[in-house]
């Protein structure tokens, strides 16, 4: 029984490190690529056209989940030689 309780008790852990968080962030256009940068650091994003209307500088709230890679509109663009550091790929689930 215990067992059982320890293996709900850590899925649901997993479940819950997985979901959306919702933070305020600025969006950071460069040439190699477009973030959304929180509390000073960069996140890289996947799907791009989520946040297409908005500019460079401006913040927005957005739901988002990191992801490993990127399988979206951001691996199409061109993009310059220079370095943009990041913590890692992101998804935007939400904007509002």
């Amino acid at each position: 029984m215990k067992r059982n309780l320890f293996a709900l008790l850590l899925m649901l852990l997993f479940v819950a490190a997985s979901c959306s968080k919702t933070k305020t962030g600025m969006v950071v256009r460069d040439c190699t690529g477009v973030y959304l940068q929180i509390n000073g650091k960069d996140y890289r994003v996947c799907n791009i056209e989520k946040i297409s209307n908005y500019k460079h500088g401006q913040e927005i709230k957005a739901s988002y989940k990191e992801i490993s890679d990127c399988d979206g509109t951001a691996n199409d663009q061109p993009v310059c030689f220079m370095l943009h550091e990041y913590e890692s790929w992101i998804e935007i689930t939400k904007v509002k």
